[in-house]
């Protein structure tokens, strides 16, 4: 396997872990805004 190969590969992966770590965060920044009440447009906000 050559270098790049293997860089790419650990980019997709990182790439990946972040963006499951942010849905992650946002899931708990949207339970916890649930649970203080506030409107979903909040969320929403953080969101996009």
């Amino acid at each position: 396997m050559s270098r790049r190969n293997a860089k790419g590969i650990d980019a997709f992966e990182v790439t990946k872990a972040k963006r499951s770590l942010k849905l992650k965060r946002l899931a708990s920044i949207g339970a916890r805004s649930n649970s203080a009440s506030h409107s979903p447009w909040v969320v929403r906000q953080i969101a996009f």
